[in-house]
């Protein structure tokens, strides 16, 4: 468990974490905090030790799921919605 995005790179990068193992950053979420931060750091650090090779092939092999909502307001939200990585809103150009 980690207060912190940083703290948890730092227990992978580290080797405190493995494959299988769960990341929980205390604070996070709508109860706890602001908003979560996306954890692009410690997934990048976490595909790192994953060769190119492996990488590429799940990739590869990779099919977006359908959608599990096709009507109603969580369709329209799933269909709106821009990446978390660029905020997460629904009113970009607006």
């Amino acid at each position: 468990m980690f207060e912190r995005e940083e703290d948890a790179l730092r227990g992978i990068l580290n080797g405190k974490l493995k494959a299988g193992h769960v990341i929980i950053n205390r604070g996070k979420g709508p109860k706890g905090g602001l908003g979560m931060r996306e954890m692009l750091s410690p997934r990048s650090a976490i595909t790192l030790g994953m060769p190119a090779k492996e990488l590429e092939t799940r990739l590869r092999k990779w099919k977006q799921p359908k959608p599990n909502y096709r009507r109603g307001v969580l369709a329209k939200y799933a269909a709106l919605v821009n990446s978390a990585s660029e905020g997460a809103v629904t009113d970009v150009g607006l």
